[in-house]
């Protein structure tokens, strides 16, 4: 779920997997200004259910305060979603369909890393099933 949910941003927000955004983990020759999704827990899946729940961290990160903050607010608007949203299975077959998604809270500023670039954070909870 997680690379289907990165192309759900990244078509969304107009940013390129492996430039802009990245997927999990950003790599050691990553750009400065980019943004990350990463999972982050999830309520346990029901034995006899195709509904889950999953949560993802977006985080953002700039040379500047405001780049940083204008790129994840850019990811947190086009998330705006009302209404059903199947993705395709990347490397299976099937489909996810989004039943719902909510930020838990806008983006806010966590701070500096050891390079001194800017992160901000948002977390989204996805109720889903799986086909």
């Amino acid at each position: 779920m997680l690379k289907e949910f990165a192309n759900y941003i990244a078509d969304q927000a107009s940013l390129v997997i492996g430039t802009s955004l990245y997927e999990g983990y950003w790599p050691t020759d990553s750009t400065d200004a980019s943004s990350l999704v990463r999972e982050t827990g999830g309520a346990e899946k029901p034995w006899s259910s195709t509904r889950d729940t999953r949560s993802f961290q977006v985080l953002s990160r700039g040379t500047t305060y405001f780049g940083a903050r204008d790129q994840a607010h850019v990811i947190y608007d086009s998330l705006k979603v009302w209404g059903r949203i199947v993705l395709d299975v990347v490397d299976a077959g099937g489909t996810f369909t989004i039943e719902s998604m909510s930020a838990l809270a806008p983006p806010q500023y966590v701070g500096q890393d050891d390079n001194g670039r800017f992160i901000f954070s948002f977390n989204y909870l996805i109720h889903m099933n799986e086909t």
